[in-house]
This record gives structure tokens, sequence and C-alpha cells, in this order.
């Protein structure tokens, strides 16, 4: 059911093949902080799970992803088991905590209020 093992910047890749690479929907099926790899199950193609793909950092940051999750991944056209996982998304609701840009300041919002990265910058640095 599953491709022969792929290794990609040195973690063995693999699990649900997509014929012909693509971006493809589905959920994380299961997170590993440590790592920052997460398992993707497709529901529309019979609940295959693939093996834990890397999930994108940007700058740097990593994405705290939950089972159930909604995420975008993008399967290599090389390999179409190895595969990125974008990052998740909030289909037909709110995100619990978003970004925005206010001027040159990056702003998190969630339920409690708002906080700018110079001010958790700022925090920090307190002690």
């Amino acid at each position: 059911m599953f491709p022969a093992t792929v290794f990609l910047n040195g973690y063995e890749m693999g699990g649900a093949v997509i014929a012909t690479g693509g971006n493809q929907v589905g959920f994380v099926s299961s997170y590993d902080p440590e790592t920052g790899m997460a398992s993707v199950v497709y529901p529309d193609r019979g609940g295959e799970v693939t093996d834990f793909l890397p999930v994108l950092a940007p700058f740097g940051i990593n994405q705290g992803l939950k089972k159930g999750d909604a995420v975008l991944v993008t399967h290599l056209s090389n390999n179409s088991a190895a595969g990125i996982i974008i990052g998740g998304y909030m289909p037909g609701g709110e995100a619990d905590v978003w970004v925005s840009v206010s001027g040159s300041s990056l702003v998190f919002h969630d339920a409690f209020g708002t906080i700018s990265l110079s001010e958790i910058i700022a925090n920090c640095r307190k002690g």
C-alpha cells in the first residue's frame, strides 16, 4: 500500500501516495512537537495516513498543530509520498489565534486581547 522508503533532509518519508504530487487537504493524525513533524489523514482517499512529514516553519516559528487540525500538504512530484505540510487553516470558522501587521509591528490576537512582538520581546528581556 505504501511506497518504498524515501529520505528528505535525513528524515524517513513515506505514507499515502498522491498520484501526481501536488496539493492535498487533510487532517492532522498526530503531531510531534520535538521534531516539528506530523502525520496527516486523507478522508477522501479512504482514510490513508501519511508517515511523519515536516511542517513548514515560516521565519523559524514552529506551527503548533493538534490532532484533527485541517492542513494543506504539498506532495513532491519526484516522489508523491514525500511532502511538506504548508500549514493549518480554519475551514468554515475563525482561528483561535491570528496574526496581523500594524504599521511595522507584528501583532498577535486571541480571545484575551492583543500583544505585539515588540511587547513580547520587551517582557522577555525584563526576565
